[in-house]
């Protein structure tokens, strides 16, 4: 099934991330959190993301999809999984109550992806994907979303290293995606 798949559609839909290509082997094992500040012209709206190994191609492979509607934006931190800087990298969702979002109001959102466990070969680059529906969501209103991206309340993705793996060095120093 392409749509489960094929990702090069979220360009005209989403915003599409890509590091450069890695100039070594990365092995990516654990969770990972899209961590970010959004506002919506709706009160509900959908957050999809998926996690893509592209190949020297240029071919997307999807590893993980995280997803979360706007309306529950809670997470229980005594629940989710720091790492040793504190910073979350598996949220724990608080999904007891909803609560809307005020349109044109930004809020911050912990998005979960399931664990993932690849190496990224030279030459490869990761991919992040945001959309705010998935063609197998269910129909919503229709909505602008904005991300803020940079400075304090910018857009990052905690993403998972095994023990001896460099993403900043198979970046050639930069930061990660």
């Amino acid at each position: 099934m392409p749509l489960l798949t094929e990702t090069t559609i979220a360009g005209a839909l989403g915003l599409t991330y890509s590091t450069p290509k890695l100039t070594h082997a990365v092995t990516a094992i654990g969770p990972a959190d899209l961590d970010l500040t959004l506002s919506s012209t709706a009160p509900e709206t959908g957050i999809w993301a998926v996690i893509s190994d592209v190949d020297e191609n240029g071919t997307p492979h999807p590893l993980s999809v995280g997803r979360l509607s706007t309306a529950y934006p809670g997470i229980d931190p005594a629940k989710s999984r720091t790492d040793p800087q504190g910073d979350i990298v598996q949220p724990y969702g608080d999904y007891s109550n909803r609560d809307p979002a005020t349109p044109g109001v930004a809020r911050g959102y912990h998005v979960e992806f399931w664990p993932i466990g690849n190496r990224f070969r030279a030459g490869h680059r990761i991919r992040l994907d945001i959309v705010g529906q998935s063609l197998l969501s269910l129909p919503g209103v229709p909505a602008l979303n904005t991300i803020d991206v940079g400075g304090p309340s910018g857009a990052r993705l905690i993403f998972p290293q095994a023990p001896g793996s460099d993403l900043a060095a198979a970046l050639g120093g930069s930061t990660a995606p």
